[in-house]
């Protein structure tokens, strides 16, 4: 479907105002679990991780691991669809899953597409977040799986001890900086440490610390993000973003994610359930079937057209949803982020 990676690359651009032929990323959602409690996240919002532990669909409780032959089974499917890249996260940290390293490990079989030993037009890029606390029982896992990504997003968000306990709540920063350690030493070629700036970290030179800490092998972002902790204060901004002038986000018309559940989510930031039970889910619904439903299409034709009828897009809690300058922020960029004084 795209021989190269570049062909990829434009056809998600263009997504923004045509639907490509199928998805440019799905999200493997392999763990709706998470070791952290951050103050602008989900995980920090007691409500909610109260809530994880209620039935889903499936009568199993929200916060589980995606079975590893799911996990197969979706890979297999996406490979064979000419999806371009798979990403290895949703909601929670996906390195915790105890068979991490295998279902990355089997995604990277399928090879990289335009290579002679790709059975199909398979993945350009295999993508991982994480927030880099492995617990040692994972640890072989957890690093086999990161490097047999082709690109890696570390959460760090700061290099003082007392700003990152107060931020990436019951993390260590020591752990962390280990598991770059490693991923540098073994050579990753596309390691990333990210940044998300708040009130708590805002006046630390993010970006020098971390090149002296890392003068080689490493990439350093930084981004922006809303509050998703009711409990969180205004951690990040305290602007009335329901005034800001919206822009088609291009995620429903790019992506596709998957719950651990096997739910369908048409973005990344549709955390409780508010496209189901439209979307559909996996495997009754097949990857090619949701991409060409009427309710997918439905929904991209109506934020092209600025008509939100889902309350998740009216009250969007992403910046690629916005006319603002962080949007430029939410993909990876080398160096400073500065945020708008408007």
């Amino acid at each position: 479907m795209y021989l190269t990676r570049q062909e990829y690359r434009q056809a998600w651009d263009r997504a923004y105002e045509e639907d490509p032929p199928v998805p440019l990323n799905v999200d493997i959602e392999l763990a709706s679990t998470c070791n952290a409690k951050c103050t602008f996240c989900l995980y920090g919002d007691r409500d909610w991780v109260g809530s994880m532990v209620e039935k889903d669909w499936d009568g199993k409780p929200k916060k589980r691991f995606m079975p590893k032959d799911m996990a197969f089974k979706i890979i297999a499917e996406c490979a064979e669809l000419g999806v371009p890249a798979l990403k290895f996260n949703f909601k929670g940290e996906s390195v915790l899953h105890p068979s991490y390293g295998d279902i990355i490990e089997h995604a990277a079989k399928f090879g990289r597409c335009g290579q002679a030993s790709c059975r199909y037009k398979a993945f350009h890029d295999l993508l991982a977040n994480t927030n880099g606390n492995i617990p040692d029982a994972l640890w072989d896992s957890g690093i086999r799986g990161l490097m047999a990504c082709t690109k890696v997003m570390v959460s760090l968000d700061s290099l003082d001890y007392q700003i990152y306990s107060k931020v990436r709540v019951g993390l260590d920063l020591d752990r962390v900086k280990d598991v770059i350690d490693e991923l540098v030493r073994r050579g990753h070629p596309d390691l990333w440490v990210r940044r998300v700036v708040c009130k708590s970290n805002k006046d630390e030179d993010f970006v020098s610390a971390a090149k002296k800490r890392w003068p080689a092998g490493v990439k350093v972002s930084e981004h922006f993000a809303f509050d998703r902790n009711h409990y969180a204060q205004e951690e990040m901004t305290g602007d009335d973003y329901t005034k800001w002038p919206r822009k088609y986000c291009g995620y429903p018309s790019q992506r596709v994610v998957l719950e651990a559940s096997g739910s369908y989510v048409p973005c990344c930031v549709a955390w409780e359930g508010e496209f189901q039970p439209g979307a559909g889910r996996w495997p009754g619904l097949n990857i090619k079937d949701y991409w060409k439903s009427s309710w997918r299409k439905q929904l991209t034709q109506e934020l092209r057209g600025g008509v939100f009828n889902n309350s998740k897009c009216k009250n969007c809690t992403s910046f690629m949803a916005y006319d603002r300058p962080e949007r430029s922020f939410v993909e990876d960029r080398e160096g400073y982020a500065r945020r708008s004084s408007s």
